[in-house]
């Protein structure tokens, strides 16, 4: 199990950066290049987080190798305190992101005037604005011991038992949440499958690619709420409270060899950077926009490869047709094709 755990971690080291280049990938496509739309205003929010942990997870790195903590440990315990934010912060801002999203989408399939309304520049804002500090004060309250005592002139014997659970039963009713909004969404596609104008087909695509794009992540998170519950279940028979022990050494010992929470935690924590991975590499071939802005790049960079060894004899201007990416030779039966 030690093992494995290592190998968890040392593959959440290495997956930051591609991560991190993804992001920045996914942010520059969304304030660029893609049109506005329910996608683009998703992928943009989610692509900040991501950019966010994976920048300051490279920094925590950095002040490793140069050993910051003997230069400017207050300066190193920032950059900590700050990297644990950002990476907590992607799990709850996607909890919140993820449902508004899948809600937005499947308003717009099932009460599509309603929807209009709910996406003018005003109401999103509103509505995204408040996602960000929910999720900050979703982050102070899942682990206060992390922020509150290092801001506040508050005792390590405090009990944050009734502000921990009271985030958590609100983080597992978003997720329950979701779930139903998922069933419904499918429900509602089903029903309507053969009742369908083409505006409101535009729409069920559009959820469509919402839930494909929400299902994998979603795995993972219930990973991660598990191990907030495990966590509030320590606050509450007081594992942190220095007066539960009676001596710092037995406390340490528990901590050390005995948490049955360091499984849940270890995995949870370990995974982080695959469920960022996972993120943002889904959303660039989910939505409908993204996924014909990288195929019409993937396009451009393979046509001269292609021509150079006779499999196609395409040409830049058909990237241009995002049915049809390369133009098939006569002589070569191979070819490819994206669809959207």
């Amino acid at each position: 199990m030690v093992l494995l755990v290592e190998v968890i971690t040392s593959i959440d080291l290495h997956l930051t950066y591609p991560v991190f280049v993804l992001s920045v990938f996914l942010l520059y496509l969304s304030l660029k290049v893609v049109p506005s739309s329910l996608s683009r205003t998703y992928c943009l929010n989610v692509s900040v987080t991501c950019f966010l942990a994976t920048l300051f997870k490279i920094l925590f790195e950095v002040t490793n190798l140069v050993e910051l903590v003997s230069v400017a440990p207050r300066v190193y315990v920032t950059v900590i305190l700050l990297t644990a934010f950002f990476r907590g912060f992607t799990v709850c801002s996607y909890l919140y992101f993820s449902i508004v999203t899948i809600l937005l989408a499947y308003m717009g399939y099932a009460k599509p005037l309603f929807f209009q309304r709910l996406m003018k520049t005003k109401n999103m804002v509103m509505i995204f604005g408040f996602g960000y500090l929910w999720t900050t004060v979703s982050m102070i309250s899942i682990f206060p011991r992390w922020f509150l005592l290092q801001v506040l002139p508050i005792s390590e014997d405090y009990d944050f038992s009734a502000l921990m659970i009271g985030q958590v039963v609100l983080s597992i009713a978003f997720y329950i949440s979701m779930l139903v909004f998922y069933v419904l969404a499918i429900m509602r596609i089903v029903k309507r499958a053969d009742q369908e104008t083409s505006s409101s087909k535009t729409h069920r695509n559009v959820l469509k690619s919402v839930l494909i794009y929400c299902t994998p992540p979603n795995i993972l998170i219930a990973l991660v709420l598990s191990g907030y519950v495990c966590d509030t279940v320590e606050e509450v028979i007081g594992v942190f409270r220095p007066s539960h022990w009676s001596s710092e050494e037995e406390r340490a010992n528990f901590i050390m060899n005995e948490d049955f929470c360091i499984p849940v935690r270890s995995w949870s924590q370990g995974l982080s950077n695959v469920r960022l991975l996972i993120n943002v590499f889904t959303a660039l071939f989910a939505f409908h926009d993204y996924r014909v802005v990288v195929m019409k790049g993937l396009c451009r960079a393979l046509v001269p490869v292609l021509k150079a060894f006779k499999i196609s004899n395409g040409t830049n201007e058909d990237c241009s047709n995002e049915n049809s990416l390369f133009r098939k030779s006569p002589k070569n039966t191979i070819s490819s094709q994206a669809g959207s």
